[in-house]
């Protein structure tokens, strides 16, 4: 029987993964020490049961890390069958490669004391290290990512109740997004080619940009500073959409990114990845998918 523990910063998304699961949510506390450390505690019995760990790496990402490896280790030492993690917004995730001499390879680091301490599978959403969906290898552990595309295509549709309408890329790296989140809901697609100035300015064009009078989506794997994002709606304004609709799966809005975004779009929204105000779409049923899944594969 599988049972979930929310950790401090997926308080949300694990209440409603054990709640599509009927599963049980563990008792659980963590607390912060003055000195900065991080105690925590499983309270209920998970004696012989599968555990589902879900976390979010972000808010601090450090702290995150730690958390979860606490936890892991507590599951361990209170004889658990298996270790299962979900962590949408992995953190370290652009740390995959050394591209320079002397680099810690972040990422590998993370998977190898995950994997030593017994954990079977860990589930990601829409990683920066991945360009494709489904089952891999993170360095030695079985790994599976989903997609958080579809269900905001999804909820943006029955919620606008829109029939004719336009996904659009903002760059390269979540063209793999809208094509599988408009196969799934019928719409079509338009891709924009981006070049990054600095880290907060980006130049973008499009080819054959052809929106007037229609309603568009824009979708990314993620909101950061929100530049991507801001300058791929105003190329859709000037180009006569009707309405902008804006999605992300991981919602980090650094700065004042969050309260721009709101005004420029006729509606911003992100899934529950992160906790966010604006985190309506939920990742628990894909999620559940895979864990359904993994009592065969994994």
């Amino acid at each position: 029987m599988d049972v979930v523990l929310a950790c401090s910063k997926a308080q949300v998304l694990g209440q409603r993964i054990a709640k599509k699961f009927s599963a049980e949510l563990v008792e659980y506390e963590t607390k912060k020490f003055s000195d900065g450390e991080i105690y925590s505690r499983i309270l209920g019995n998970i004696n012989n049961k599968e555990v589902i760990i879900v976390q979010a790496g972000y808010p601090d990402p450090n702290d995150a890390l730690i958390e979860l490896f606490l936890v892991v280790d507590a599951c361990r030492s209170l004889n658990s069958r298996r270790i299962r993690v979900v962590m949408p917004y992995f953190p370290y995730a652009r740390q995959d490669k050394r591209f320079n001499r002397g680099e810690s390879l972040s990422l590998h680091v993370i998977a190898d004391l995950l994997k030593s301490m017994g954990v079977s599978l860990v589930v990601t959403a829409d990683a920066h290290f991945k360009e494709d969906y489904g089952s891999y290898d993170f360095f030695g552990i079985k790994a599976y990512n989903i997609s958080g595309g579809t269900v905001l295509a999804e909820h943006i549709k029955e919620k606008f109740k829109l029939d004719d309408f336009v996904i659009v890329s903002p760059d390269l790296g979540s063209r793999g997004m809208i094509d599988e989140a408009a196969k799934n809901v019928g719409a079509k697609t338009m891709k924009i080619d981006k070049k990054r100035k600095s880290e907060t300015e980006v130049e973008m064009t499009a080819k054959d940009l052809d929106v007037k009078g229609k309603d568009v989506l824009i979708i990314d794997d993620i909101i950061s500073t929100g530049g991507t994002m801001l300058k791929a709606i105003e190329l859709m304004k000037k180009a006569g959409a009707n309405r902008v609709f804006a999605g992300a799966t991981h919602g980090i809005f650094s700065k004042d990114s969050f309260k721009k975004l709101e005004k420029a779009t006729t509606y911003l929204v992100t899934t529950d990845s992160i906790q966010t105000g604006v985190m309506e779409v939920t990742l628990a049923g894909e999620i559940m998918k895979v864990i359904e899944d993994s009592r065969v594969y994994f």
